[in-house]
């Protein structure tokens, strides 16, 4: 069953793209319900952040990370885990450890940039999930890295080092030839609405 704080997002998502197309019919003036009603929006993504960090904090492999809800974010970790989510601004996250475990990655206005090629990974099969909603989001392989990747934007571009695609609900699905075998593996799964996708390696 889906969590209540990705329900909630998921409502919110929708409640968006209403407004928009009633705007672009001309039946209400979005520009003014924004004005008015913006900080409603910054309340609702605070109390999801709250959720989620309270979710994660109780399970034994808690993710490294913060949330933010204005301001950019530029940081290194060596930490195995990450979890960062941010409103306004952009995310460029350098990861260091080589010993990584994945993690998630979420932007609502900003573009996303997670550099893992000075890094490497834990044994097995490690996951990052990243998802935006207005904006770009590139992910930096390690050469010789085992991979797979599941990209998506509704809106934007998917490129990765051997497939391109472009136009409404652009999607690639690529795997590293071996990659259910290797000892080390990334499974990659990013999600844009308005944005390009790039993974890059």
């Amino acid at each position: 069953m889906m969590n209540r704080p990705r329900q909630w997002l998921g409502i919110g998502l929708i409640i968006l793209g209403v407004l928009f197309l009633l705007d672009a019919l001309r039946y209400v003036d979005f520009g003014e319900i924004v004005r008015s009603y913006w900080p409603v929006l910054i309340i609702l993504w605070g109390v999801l952040v709250l959720f989620r960090r309270r979710r994660f904090g109780e399970t034994p492999h808690d993710f490294q990370g913060s949330a933010s809800v204005m301001g950019d974010v530029d940081s290194t970790s060596s930490e195995e885990t990450l979890q960062q989510s941010n409103v306004f601004g952009d995310v460029r996250l350098r990861i260091t450890s080589h010993t990584f475990r994945g993690g998630k990655v979420s932007t609502v206005f900003g573009d996303t940039t997670i550099d893992l090629s000075d890094g490497g990974l834990a044994d097995g099969e490690q996951v990052l999930n990243v998802s935006g909603v207005f904006g770009d989001c590139t992910v930096r392989l390690p050469k010789g890295l085992v991979y797979s990747v599941s990209g998506h934007t509704v809106f934007g571009s998917v490129k990765t080092p051997d497939q391109r695609r472009e136009g409404v609900s652009a999607s690639v699905i690529q795997e590293s030839p071996g990659y259910s075998e290797a000892a080390k593996r990334l499974k990659i799964n990013v999600s844009q609405v308005f944005g390009d996708v790039r993974v890059e390696g």
